[in-house]
């Protein structure tokens, strides 16, 4: 389990938990949420819960089947993309690399109706259990993925690409290359179970994506609580302005 506390835009005393196995205290916290439980956790009233689907990978499998359970074209893309010459770098989280991600998943990712990253608050509180895996060819950094892992579990947290070349086998590939040498980091080092994210039907390439790995689809639980009044209503005022954010973003593309 991952427990951190951190200052939610900078002023509300607010708790981030992942992989958790009980709802946490509340007292003295403005928010508090609870991500990626794989099994329902005691109710309780603060909290309103949501549930997705999401895609399971088992460590403990030996490598072969962990290849094999992939769809043909995954296996082919991750031959291909292993002859090609990318370098591919593991570093445990620093702020200058999340900075360099902010700067690259700001300039790609409004564009697919995310919201762009404004602060990186809850980000510096989650760098001991961050591992950031960054691919690039011809020293040119094509994509960065943040994970996060307490030990027995690690999740694909934030990834972003040059979308700039995109339709090129250089970006096609780093991806596939990335993600499997992903899960042998993590399985060398005795995880247990790799999450690669929920189903996204309205995005049926990245669902295909993901599911393509052979990972197993489960439910998995989301717990959060806004507790002041004060985190009711900033709450509030931050859902409009990241809708005001997107809009603003897509249009000026």
């Amino acid at each position: 389990m991952i427990e951190i506390d951190y200052k939610r835009w900078g002023i509300l005393r607010s708790k981030l938990v992942f992989f958790g196995d009980d709802l946490p205290t509340t007292e003295g916290y403005h928010f508090v949420i609870v991500e990626n439980c794989f099994s329902k956790l005691t109710y309780h009233p603060f909290f309103i819960l949501r549930e997705k689907n999401n895609i399971i990978i088992d460590l403990t499998k030996e490598i072969e089947v962990l290849f094999n359970q992939m769809t043909k074209m995954r296996r082919r893309v991750i031959k291909d993309g292993l002859k090609m010459d990318y370098q591919i770098t593991h570093q445990e989280a620093r702020l200058d690399l999340l900075r360099e991600f902010k700067n690259l998943y700001n300039r790609f990712i409004p564009g697919k109706g995310a919201t762009p990253i404004v602060s990186l608050n809850h980000f510096k509180a989650l760098l001991p259990y961050m591992t950031i895996f960054q691919g690039k060819y011809e020293d040119r950094t094509l994509e960065i993925v943040l994970l996060v892992h307490d030990g027995q579990t690690v999740k694909d947290f934030y990834n972003v690409r040059d979308e700039s070349l995109k339709g090129s086998k250089v970006l096609n590939c780093i991806g596939s290359v990335l993600h499997w040498e992903i899960l042998m980091y993590f399985k060398t080092l005795g995880y247990r179970t790799f999450d690669l994210g929920g189903v996204v039907p309205s995005r049926p390439a990245i669902q295909d994506y993901k599911l393509s790995f052979g990972g197993k689809v489960i439910p998995t639980y989301s717990y959060e609580a806004a507790l002041t009044p004060m985190a009711k209503i900033i709450g509030k005022i931050q859902q409009i302005s990241e809708r005001k954010i997107r809009r603003f973003c897509h249009r000026n593309l």
